[in-house]
C-alpha cells in the first residue's frame, strides 16, 4: 500500500464515528486478533465493523485466533468496549 493509500485511508477512518456503526448492548461474533498480554494485560483487541474493539475477557480464557461472542459495553467515536460472553 502505497503512502498516499494508507494517509487517505486513516482520513477515511478518522470520519468513521463508531457510535453510528455499533450499539451498546449489541452481540457479535468476533475473532481475537491480539490477546490481552499484547495489549494491555487485560484486554483483547479486533475490529467489529472496522472499528478497534477492547475485548475484556471476563472469566473466559481468550487467545489469539479464538472466535468469540461478545457484547458491547461501551461505544466511543472511534473505539469500542465489549466483554467475552463466550469462547466458541
Amino acid at each position: 500500500m502505497s503512502t498516499r493509500s494508507k494517509q487517505d485511508a486513516h482520513r477515511a477512518a478518522k470520519r468513521q464515528d463508531a457510535r453510528d456503526l455499533l450499539n451498546r448492548g449489541d452481540q457479535e461474533r468476533i475473532v481475537i486478533w491480539k490477546p490481552p498480554e499484547e495489549v494491555d494485560g487485560k484486554s483483547a483487541l479486533t475490529k467489529i465493523e472496522n472499528i478497534k474493539t477492547f475485548v475484556h475477557p471476563g472469566p473466559h480464557d481468550i487467545a489469539y485466533g479464538d472466535t468469540v461472542k461478545v457484547k458491547i459495553l461501551d461505544v466511543g467515536q472511534n473505539h469500542a468496549e465489549a466483554i467475552a460472553v463466550d469462547v466458541l
